[in-house]
């Protein structure tokens, strides 16, 4: 009997320490997932292709699907993102994909517009990007409106910040940029998964965002008693990297 009831006692322990572990991992925050609407490497008439679809954050496993436009005849998206096949038909398309995560109770979803060009058989560039491809590494420099601003050390403090780009050579190119970094005292408090496209124009582009600072960074401030935490986002294209910085002033 006693054993029975030693028995009884230690599985009784072993489910509780279960139950307890699967409630913790469900009650741990998850990570924001996202995605950016991007022109895919291009295709050609065929020949065969596979590239992933890219999405930043989220918890796996994931699954991919396209929810409108149309994909090249030839090709599909796989539920894990990969775009493969052989398309049939030249020219440009665009479509919209959504992805969902596991993140426990209820699940995260993103979704983008990605456009995809395919080459004339014989062709080995695609005709939109053509110009870009062939041409040298564009010079960027970056200005932010503001680049200082004074806090309040509470979670909902958010900014709005304008982006001015202007390349040299001025011509026409997108660039990328596919999160931003909170660092205190020299430290990264923080990285976070956040895409962002600018288009240029004749040499210049202008986007705005919302920024809400950072919790992490702020609790290290405070901790520090720094005086300020400086927040940075590279933009990347054109086989250059251009870096905005933004102090926020912590008033400590």
């Amino acid at each position: 009997m006693n054993r029975l009831i030693r028995a009884i006692a230690v599985n009784l322990i072993c489910y509780l320490l279960a139950a307890g572990s699967s409630a913790f991992a469900a009650a741990a925050p998850c990570t924001p997932l996202t995605m950016a609407s991007r022109a895919m490497p291009a295709a050609s008439d065929g020949k065969a292709y596979k590239e992933p679809v890219q999405r930043f954050g989220g918890v796996p496993p994931v699954s991919f699907m396209v929810t409108s436009g149309m994909l090249p005849p030839g090709l599909k998206l796989s539920p894990t993102g990969e775009l493969a096949g052989i398309p049939t038909s030249a020219g440009l398309y665009e479509f919209t994909v959504a992805v969902t995560d596991s993140c426990r109770p209820l699940g995260q979803s993103a979704s983008a517009v990605l456009s995809l060009f395919v080459n004339k058989k014989g062709e080995s560039l695609a005709g939109p990007e053509l110009s870009v491809v062939r041409k040298a590494p564009l010079k960027v420099s970056t200005e932010v409106f503001p680049n200082k601003v004074n806090i309040s050390a509470g979670p909902d403090t958010k900014v709005v910040l304008r982006y001015q780009l202007t390349a040299q050579p001025a011509e026409t190119a997108t660039l990328e940029s596919p999160g931003v970094s909170f660092v205190v005292n020299g430290s990264v408090a923080e990285t976070m998964a956040a895409p962002l496209t600018v288009v240029l124009v004749n040499g210049a582009g202008v986007v705005e965002e919302t920024v809400r600072i950072s919790q992490r960074a702020l609790d290290l401030a405070a901790r520090e008693k720094a005086a300020k935490i400086v927040f940075s986002r590279a933009f990347i294209g054109r086989k250059t990297t251009t870096i905005a910085v933004v102090e926020f002033l912590t008033g400590q």
